[in-house]
């Protein structure tokens, strides 16, 4: 989750539930939605809201 300390997006090939396996494991929220591309994923330490993983599958 590079994205949370670079407040960068990230594209990534990889398939939404192997992210939220990801983020549920690490403890973290997350959100996602629907795109005419993809997804659009999102997770964030809930202790830490303000560094969230902004990822484009």
């Amino acid at each position: 989750m590079h994205s949370i300390r670079d407040r960068e997006i990230y594209f990534c090939d990889g398939e939404l539930d192997e992210f939220i396996e990801a983020a549920k494991s690490l403890g973290f929220d997350y959100d996602y939605r629907k795109t005419k591309d993809g997804f659009d994923f999102m997770a964030w330490n809930p202790d830490d809201e303000e560094k969230v993983a902004r990822i484009k599958l």
